[in-house]
C-alpha cells in the first residue's frame, strides 16, 4: 500500500453524500445572507450601466466575500474537522494499528491522509467560491460580461490564498492529530487556529492605539497580518484593482493598509482613491514565514508519528 492509494482512500472517504451535505447546507445558507448584504448596496439597474462600472461594482463584492467566507472561517474549520476524523479518530478507534500492521509506512500514512486533507478542502473551496460568486452575480443584476474583470479575475489569485491557508492549517491539524490522538481535542485545537487568526485584529488594534506594535515589531507574529501581506501581493501580481473601500476593509481586517481617516472619512466620503500599503514587512517574508511554519509542523508531526508507540 502506497502513498497515493492512502490519498485516493481518504478522498473517497471525505467526498461520501453525508460529509458534503454537513458542510455546504451552513455554507451555502450562511453564503445567500452574506451575499444579499453585499448586493444591497448596489446601484439599480445595474445591467443599463456601462460594463466597466458593473465591473467596478462586483470586484469589491466579490473580494469581501471570498476574503471573509470564501476562502476564510469555513475552510480552517472544514479542514480541523477532516484532520481530527482521520489521524486522530482512527488512533483513537484502533483502526490506526491494523492499517499499520499491512506494508505500508508510516510516512506514507500521514502523508496521504494530509495531501488527501490539502485536495479535498481545495476542491470544496474552489465549489463554494464559484457557488458563492454565482449568487452574487444572479443577484446583482449585472451582465455576463461583467464576469471576466470581477469573479474571473480575481478567482486564481483567491484560490492561490486559499490553497496556502490550507497548507498551513492542515499541516497544523496534522501535528495536532498525531500528537492528541484524540479528535475532540484535534479538532478544537486546529479549530483554534481560526480563532487566532482572527483574534489578531483586536490584538492590533489594541496594541496600536497604545503605541506597542510597531515599536516591538509585533507584526512579525501576527499571522493575519501575513496573510494579508500574501493576499494583497497576489492580487497585486495579477493586476486586481483594489478600490478604497476595499483596502479599508483589509486594513481593518489584516492591517495591510494606512487608514489615517478611519471609518468618519467612508461615511462622509472623503477617502482617497487609494490607501498607502503599510510595508512593515515584503511580502516575500511573509509568504517564506506561512510556509516554515508550516513546513515545521509537517515535519515534526511525521517525525512523531513515526516513533510513536501506536495502542
Amino acid at each position: 500500500m502506497r502513498f497515493h492509494v492512502i490519498a485516493r482512500k481518504s478522498l473517497e472517504d471525505f467526498t461520501s453524500f453525508k460529509v458534503l451535505l454537513l458542510f455546504f447546507i451552513p455554507f451555502l445558507l450562511i453564503t445567500g445572507a452574506m451575499v444579499s448584504g453585499l448586493t444591497d448596496p448596489m446601484l439599480d439597474n445595474l445591467d443599463m450601466l456601462p460594463l466597466e462600472t458593473q465591473e467596478n461594482e462586483l470586484l469589491p463584492a466579490f473580494i469581501q466575500f471570498a476574503i471573509l467566507w470564501g476562502a476564510g472561517i469555513p475552510l480552517m474549520v472544514l479542514i480541523a474537522i477532516l484532520a481530527a476524523n482521520t489521524i486522530a479518530k482512527e488512533e483513537e478507534s484502533g483502526t490506526l494499528r491494523i492499517l499499520l500492521s499491512k506494508p505500508v509506512s508510516r510516512t506514507a500514512v500521514i502523508g496521504g491522509k494530509f495531501a488527501a486533507i490539502f485536495v479535498f478542502s481545495l476542491l470544496v473551496t474552489t465549489a463554494g467560491l464559484l457557488a458563492g460568486g454565482s449568487l452574487l452575480f444572479i443577484l446583482s443584476g449585472a451582465v455576463p460580461q461583467a464576469l471576466s474583470g470581477s469573479l474571473f479575475q480575481i478567482l486564481l489569485p483567491t484560490l492561490l490564498y486559499a490553497a496556502l491557508i490550507a497548507f498551513f492549517t492542515a499541516s497544523i491539524g496534522t501535528f495536532l492529530a498525531t500528537f492528541t490522538a484524540n479528535r475532540l481535542q484535534s479538532g478544537l485545537l486546529t479549530a483554534g487556529v481560526a480563532v487566532l487568526f482572527f483574534a489578531f485584529i483586536p490584538i492590533r488594534f489594541v496594541t496600536q492605539s497604545r503605541e506597542l506594535y510597531e515599536p516591538y515589531r509585533l507584526y512579525l507574529i501576527d499571522v493575519n497580518y501575513h496573510f494579508g501581506n500574501i493576499l494583497i501581493y497576489l492580487y497585486n501580481l495579477m493586476d486586481v484593482p483594489l478600490q478604497s473601500p476595499v483596502q479599508q476593509q483589509l486594513s481593518f481586517t489584516t492591517g495591510v493598509f494606512t487608514d489615517p481617516a478611519g471609518y468618519t472619512a467612508a461615511l462622509l466620503g472623503g477617502l482617497p482613491a487609494t490607501l498607502e500599503p503599510v510595508d512593515h514587512i515584503a511580502p516575500e517574508l511573509s509568504l517564506a514565514v506561512i510556509v516554515v511554519l508550516s513546513l515545521l509542523s509537517l515535519i515534526t508531526g511525521i517525525l512523531h508519528f513515526n516513533r510513536k508507540d501506536i495502542q
